[in-house]
């Protein structure tokens, strides 16, 4: 097998409204220790007020916001 073969792909699928912001760096560098990340992708209702404090976070970390 080829390095690259070897490779795992893993999509990471936030549920925005019951995770930590704060956190989301060290779980991403962790995550990212097993394989590479394809897909970083954080589902909430974004136009709750609770989730407006979310746009540098998802900027910051490519993540791509889905309204759920």
């Amino acid at each position: 097998m080829t390095g690259l073969a070897k490779h795992n792909n893993i999509a990471v699928l936030i549920d925005a409204e019951n995770a930590e912001k704060s956190k989301l760096k060290d779980s991403l560098d962790e995550i990212a220790a097993h394989g590479r990340i394809t897909t970083r992708r954080a589902y909430g209702d974004w136009s709750k007020p609770q989730l407006g404090g979310w746009e540098d976070t998802i900027n910051e970390l490519a993540i791509q916001p889905k309204q759920q």
